[in-house]
């Protein structure tokens, strides 16, 4: 892209993006991936990838856009296996294909990228320690060694380039956990602090504060023998999950602004698509939006959620038979719409403006990519849109309205779109005239092959269009792989979902034998060469 105009950027597509020679240029340092010569390239044209190279450990990790649009940080983990090296790659978004200043973290794991505010970048780390194996004397057992992973957040300011370790201040509460990674708050009003959790004496998770700039950690709530967490606005408290001994099912408890009491608020089974979902504050005192399904309706929308009288609002974004998989918010936590998976992830924003830029974006992926948006600055005006599709593993770009250009800043691996396996929507028509969804994916070329049936689990999850290491696998061994969404899936309302209660082995059986049948008919495939896999769930189905 380097010294592309801009109107030539404009009219390039996904497709001539990645052929462009600056794309093949970055691409060729990676293992297995494109080829820099042409005559090589064209060798490879088609031709199925080995199983080692979805299995590359270094790419990218995150990426993300500072608050007021001005910065991107890229985080990267380069290195062998083994031999893990963490960097920060940090760019001008007025310039995103400038020279980078890389922020080095040395040889470690790394695993996440925030920013706590316009200055500060906030990496979380995987630490891992090499610890030895007791044995009693006399013992014919061999004393062998173990490694023992923790993660922890590290606080950098990208202008003095001052580093604090989150919780340092802390170091006997910090010596017995394992997991100091977990952020609950990034509070955007408070350009000092965070929210995080951690683990108390006998088990208990607490809600602290932590400062960036000396890492230091204040309590703020302690829950009870089966809280693993909270949800707040405004640096307080607002909502409290709960998980019974068994790990069945899941307690929501709220708090109004005030009170010191938690009151029940909803109850659902862990092994279910979740039945509510945090999405953040409004303005209105008292009043949070969540993701959730009131009384007898079929969907899951985005509502109003009354911390006083524990009352829901009318839904706010519905579709039928779709439910809300998230709501989207910018960087200073405002609302912009929520998401849905339709065809592919689609949008429904309260801001009209937004819509056409990410039919746009749809449109630079051919249509055949899920761009989540991941990062909006508060001017609305930039944005990090994380893609990733049937051919493409996982890629982040940036966005910019006003310059009207899209700059690839990482990938997660580099691999040709023409050497993987493409995949299709079907839709079947069921024995007793219903239809349902599944994805067919075809091996690299589409040549003929026997069928594998994947079959997710749940059973109330459901599959989509977007990148699966495991779908891939499959078709570079020569199977075509079929995911039906049957009767009982998640995603599609309730009255999709419970059309395959109690009916395991039957309707939901044969919703899966249909979408088997379609697909050999649809592709000439071999009725009697099909095989059927699956966790979960999906290993209970059988032929």
């Amino acid at each position: 892209m380097a010294g592309m105009t801009k109107a030539a950027r404009q009219r390039l597509s996904r497709r001539d993006f990645l052929a462009s020679a600056g794309a093949l240029a970055a691409a060729g340092a990676g293992a297995g991936t494109l080829a820099a010569d042409p005559a090589e390239a064209a060798a490879q044209a088609g031709r199925p990838y080995p199983v080692g190279d979805f299995f590359t450990h270094a790419g990218t990790r995150s990426v993300k856009l500072s608050p007021d649009g001005r910065r991107i940080a890229s985080l990267e983990q380069i290195g062998a296996l083994k031999e893990p090296h963490g960097v920060v790659d940090i760019l001008d978004a007025g310039d995103p294909e400038g020279r980078p200043v890389r922020v080095d973290l040395g040889p470690i794991e790394v695993d996440g990228l925030y920013w706590g505010n316009d200055h500060r970048l906030l990496v979380r780390l995987i630490i891992t320690q090499t610890i030895g194996r007791r044995t009693s004397a006399g013992s014919n057992i061999r004393t062998g060694g173990g490694e023992l992973k923790s993660r922890r957040i590290v606080s950098i300011d990208v202008d003095s380039g001052a580093r604090v370790t989150l919780f340092e201040a802390e170091r006997s509460r910090a010596r017995g956990n394992l997991d100091l990674g977990r952020i609950v708050d990034l509070l955007p009003k408070d350009a000092d602090h965070i929210l995080m959790t951690a683990l108390e004496p006998g088990g208990f998770l607490a809600l602290y504060r932590a400062s960036l700039v000396d890492g230091s950690a204040e309590r703020l709530e302690r829950g009870n023998s089966g809280t693993f967490g909270w949800d707040t606005k405004d640096g307080v408290a607002v909502l409290r999950h709960d998980i019974n001994p068994r790990g069945t099912l899941e307690s929501v408890y709220a708090r109004a602004p005030g009170e010191t009491e938690w009151r029940f608020v909803r109850r659902s089974r862990v092994q279910d698509a979740p039945e509510f979902s945090w999405i953040g504050g409004t303005d209105k005192p008292g009043v949070v939006l969540v993701n959730a399904r009131a009384g007898e309706e079929d969907v899951k929308s985005v509502r109003e959620l009354d911390l006083n009288t524990l009352g829901f609002g009318a839904p706010m974004q519905s579709r039928a038979g779709r439910d809300v998989l998230y709501g989207l918010k910018d960087s200073a936590g405002r609302y912009l719409g929520a998401a849905y998976y339709g065809d592919r992830l689609e949008y429904d924003f309260v801001e009209p403006a937004l819509a056409p830029h990410h039919r746009a974006l749809n449109r630079f992926f051919d249509n055949d990519c899920d761009v989540h948006l991941t990062d909006v600055d508060q001017s609305r005006n930039r944005f990090i849109a994380r893609v990733d599709g049937p051919r493409e593993p996982g890629g982040w770009y940036f966005y910019d309205r006003t310059a009207q250009n899209i700059v690839n800043i990482g990938s997660r691996l580099k691999l040709d779109p023409e050497r993987l396996g493409p995949a299709e929507l079907l839709k079947v028509q069921t024995r007793d005239g219903a239809t349902v969804e599944a994805y067919l994916t075809a091996p690299p070329g589409g040549r003929s092959g026997p069928l594998v049936v994947l079959v997710h689990g749940g059973p109330e999850m459901r599959d989509n269009r977007g990148y699966d290491r495991q779908v891939q696998v499959l078709a570079a061994q020569g199977w075509w792989v079929i995911q039906p969404n049957f009767r009982g899936s998640g995603g599609y309302g309730l009255g999709f979902a419970s059309q395959g209660w109690h009916r395991w082995g039957t309707r939901m059986q044969e919703d899966v034998e249909d979408a088997v049948a379609h697909a050999v008919s649809a592709k000439g495939l071999d009725a009697g060469r099909v095989a059927l896999m699956g966790s979960s769930y999906g290993g209970y189905m059988r032929p």
